[in-house]
């Protein structure tokens, strides 16, 4: 993520893959953004996951996002989208994040 600082991109909202994948699918980005609150959660330091370095870290969160991951959402039969329990609960632990 420094290196995309370094080069003045932004992290996730202009990387095409993933853009694809949420216009195909119809997935809402507020999803998307939870899915990334959530990834930079256990990625970054002191993250539960912060010695799983990758070399494509855009990629590492497509897939994320594409193989489901965290478990977020599902998709309901109307073709919509819901959040999951677990979802829900990343949703409290980032607002009451966002509000301290």
């Amino acid at each position: 993520m420094e290196k995309c600082k370094e080069r003045g991109e932004r992290a996730i909202s202009d990387h095409k893959p993933l853009l694809t994948y949420v216009e195909d699918t119809q997935l809402p980005m507020d999803f998307v953004n939870l899915a990334w609150m959530e990834f930079k959660r256990r990625h970054l330091p002191e993250g539960p996951d912060e010695r799983r370095l990758q070399a494509d870290w855009r990629k590492h969160f497509v897939n994320c996002v594409t193989k489901g991951w965290y478990k977020l959402w599902y998709a309901s039969a109307d073709g919509g989208y819901a959040l999951t329990t677990v979802g829900i609960q990343a949703q409290r632990l980032h607002e009451k994040r966002e509000a301290a």
